[in-house]
């Protein structure tokens, strides 16, 4: 695992992208979408995405790591990942590395804590977490049409 999880980061890295996950030595998916929209997205079409495979991350808060519990993920990194995150790995026996540490991941505009990582703040079951992220999503985009 820790060979699938060492991929992922160099990938993340030399590619500066967004989200890596790899599933061994030749299956690979490199996103640049921002926040937990890859994750969401594959676990909307496969609750196993992320079966046996490795997740590197910009960024890793509570929302992402139960997700990545959720899809059968191993192992994570996160270049910025949350203690939050920490405590999810630890309970579900997932490898873990992480550049910094934080107390909580910030929101966009760093005036408080991102909208996902609250939304999950006191959720601990990860089918759970998903729906309530499925929820805030919704809303957010709600919003963001009303405000257009």
């Amino acid at each position: 695992m820790k060979k699938k999880l060492n991929r992922a980061i160099r990938i993340l890295k030399d590619q500066d992208a967004g989200c890596v996950i790899c599933w061994n030595d030749q299956e690979a998916l490199v996103e640049n979408e921002i926040g937990i929209k890859t994750l969401m997205n594959c676990l909307r079409k496969d609750k196993n995405a992320f079966a046996g495979g490795a997740v590197a991350d910009r960024v890793i808060g509570k929302a992402a790591a139960l997700l990545i519990v959720l899809g059968g993920g191993e192992a994570a990194y996160g270049e910025l990942m949350s203690e939050k995150a920490v405590e999810v790995f630890r309970k579900h026996g997932i490898l873990y590395e992480y550049g910094t540490l934080v107390p909580f991941i910030e929101n966009r505009t760093q005036t408080g804590c991102c909208p996902m990582e609250e939304t999950v703040w006191d959720i601990g079951n990860p089918e759970e977490a998903f729906d309530a992220l499925e929820r805030t999503i919704s809303r957010l985009m709600q919003a963001k049409k009303t405000a257009l």
